[in-house]
């Protein structure tokens, strides 16, 4: 064995540029620039290589299964193992297999873990209840889909029971925000610990967002969930020459053409399609400002610190983990802070962003606070604590021991867990 150790990463998510996928790659180059070698597993329905592992989702316990003995066989050799929690691809069963071969520490990329088809459950329903525009447009996308909702009922018995097994199994459990911090704590999870994303800044950074025209926009998938309906609408309530440009692709690519289209913003509205990470930042660069109107609970929002970085502000609703990525409007200057829409309408969604279309040098300010915030999700202090991390559990060495009493994993706090001080 050369180098520190041999990491796995275990996950469901196929390779591409989505946000689980982005950070598994920033995990394995952090790995690798610290000598660990490492691999990534995937769970898939039909494995067809030694990559690859059989997924099997539900409440079994039992540890002679097939689809169990498969994946401790593709995971057998690792000195650690990360799993990038996947939670309709795994059984209490298949996380204790894992913690079996080798310490265990579990990314929480999103709220799925203590939800049901992505909505908050019990107090954190309450927390973030949809409101009319939101509530209209989900019971229109799930309008027909008795199955899906049977499938939730009888989903909720095996949520319960990997949660159990991941408070048991699990050496560490990493969460990027306070919001998915608190919302795993509330869950039952133990040793957990803030682990921000991180994105680097721009080399050369764009001109400034008051050198650009009046351009809104908007990246993520284009789907009901994620507000990509809600941006488009609220091009009716903003100054004629606005327009906006959305990169993504998704289920509500056609219908959001056709709305385009309906309410006369074929000429105001650019569908970019999904972009690699080079387009992206050209559009970046022509953008005045930045809007993600996620209807649900994020776990982080990556794509608002990628904005930040490229100085440009990010119009949120503040749900979840956005209201703590709120850059701009947490900086203690006397600016007025950036205004913020009260609830999920195209109206309101609107009237937020028209400072920014109507005063270039408003969003030019509010771009730089913005700029200046994200420099606290520095790559170098990230990988830091990553390696930290690993290292620390490389060195007990012990798959199958408890954690150390009054000291958390990135730091010592006198309680299990803890936060990484660079992102206090």
């Amino acid at each position: 064995m050369s180098g520190a150790g041999r990491i796995l990463h275990v996950t469901d998510k196929a390779p591409g540029g989505g946000g689980i996928a982005q950070t598994i790659a920033r995990y394995q180059q952090i790995a690798g620039d610290g000598g660990w070698q490492s691999r990534v597993l995937r769970l898939v329905p039909n494995p067809s290589g030694p990559d690859e592992a059989p997924l099997r989702f539900g409440r079994s316990r039992d540890m002679d299964h097939p689809a169990v003995h498969a994946l401790e066989q593709a995971a057998r050799g690792a000195d650690l193992i990360h799993l990038h929690l996947g939670f309709t691809a795994l059984t209490p069963a298949a996380i204790a297999a894992l913690a079996g071969l080798a310490p265990l520490v579990v990314s929480l990329h999103d709220v799925s873990f203590a939800c049901e088809n992505g909505l908050p459950t019990g107090v954190e329903a309450a927390r973030a209840r949809l409101d009319g525009w939101a509530r209209s447009m989900l019971r229109s996308a799930l309008r027909g889909r008795i199955k899906d909702s049977a499938r939730t009922l009888a989903f909720a018995p095996a949520r319960a029971a990997l949660r159990h097994a991941l408070a048991q199994h699990a050496r560490v459990v990493l969460a990027p925000s306070r919001y998915l911090e608190d919302m795993a704590r509330a869950a039952g999870l133990a040793r957990v610990t803030r682990l921000p994303h991180a994105v680097a800044a721009c080399d050369p950074l764009p001109p400034g967002p008051a050198t650009c025209g009046p351009r809104v926009l908007y990246m993520g998938r284009l789907s009901v969930e994620k507000g990509a309906m809600l941006a488009l609408d609220a091009m009716a309530h903003l100054p004629g020459e606005a327009t906006l440009t959305l990169c993504g692709a998704g289920p509500l690519d056609a219908a959001l053409n056709a709305r385009a289209r309906q309410v006369g913003l074929s000429e105001r509205v650019q569908f970019a399609g999904w972009c690699d990470p080079d387009t992206l930042a050209d559009h970046l660069a022509q953008a005045r400002v930045v809007v993600q109107p996620s209807l649900v609970p994020e776990g982080f929002g990556l794509s608002v610190i990628e904005a930040a970085a490229a100085g440009r502000a990010c119009v949120t609703l503040q749900r979840g983990a956005h209201a703590e990525l709120d850059l701009a409007a947490l900086d203690p200057s006397p600016m007025t802070p950036a205004p913020k829409p009260a609830t999920p309408t195209a109206k309101a969604l609107g009237e937020a962003l028209t400072p920014y279309v109507l005063d270039p040098g408003f969003a030019q300010a509010q771009g730089r606070l913005a700029q200046e915030r994200a420099k606290k999700f520095d790559p170098e202090t990230q990988a830091a604590a990553l390696l930290a991390l690993y290292a620390r559990l490389a060195r007990r060495g012990d798959a199958q021991g408890g954690t150390d009493a009054g000291s958390g994993p990135l730091g010592q706090d006198g309680r299990a867990g803890g936060t990484c001080a660079a992102f206090v």
